[in-house]
């Protein structure tokens, strides 16, 4: 469970990483986006009011356009990049849940096995205390069999001096 619970928090903060990295690239890519557009307009206000010729305005497209072009594709491995992150993301979930789950499961058995422990530390104890009253009770046993020994082997001895004297 350590070693899950260290790779959940290694996944967690490499998640966040790429996470920031997507964030960033996004922001760039808004803000690249808004520079082309921006541009775009201006080249064909400019190019409409007549401050420029049509070809430093055909120039210009063709240049916004390889500048689009080569966005698109940062768009595209953005998107990539988020699909892989979003997958990343499901399976860090997947994981964290599979961990919560084991865990609990864990926590379930140590509290079984610590009941169990505290149901095993008493039966010792009363098995202790049973051994213990058995112990004090066989004592009196042999005391009370050596009494009745004694007093049997008198009585054996009595009746037979009886028997020989009075029989």
């Amino acid at each position: 469970l350590v070693t899950a619970k260290i790779q959940l928090e290694n996944a967690d903060s490499q998640l966040k990483s790429s996470k920031a990295q997507l964030d960033d690239a996004n922001t760039k890519i808004t803000s690249q986006q808004a520079i082309i557009n921006t541009s775009r307009e201006t080249l064909e206000d400019s190019y409409k009011k007549g401050n420029i010729t049509k070809e430093a305005y055909d120039s210009g497209v063709k240049l916004l356009d390889s500048s689009q072009a080569e966005l698109d594709k940062q768009k595209k491995q953005y998107e990539s990049g988020l699909e892989q992150y979003n997958d990343g993301l499901k399976q860090y979930n997947d994981g964290k849940l599979q961990y919560e789950i084991g865990y609990a499961k864990y926590e379930d058995g140590k509290k079984q096995y610590e009941d169990g422990y505290s149901q095993y530390t008493s039966g010792l104890a009363q098995y202790e205390s049973a051994k213990a009253q058995y112990d004090a009770g066989k004592a009196q046993y042999d005391a009370g069999y050596a009494q009745y020994a004694s007093g049997k082997a008198k009585y054996d001895s009595g009746k037979a001096e009886y028997d020989k004297n009075y029989a």
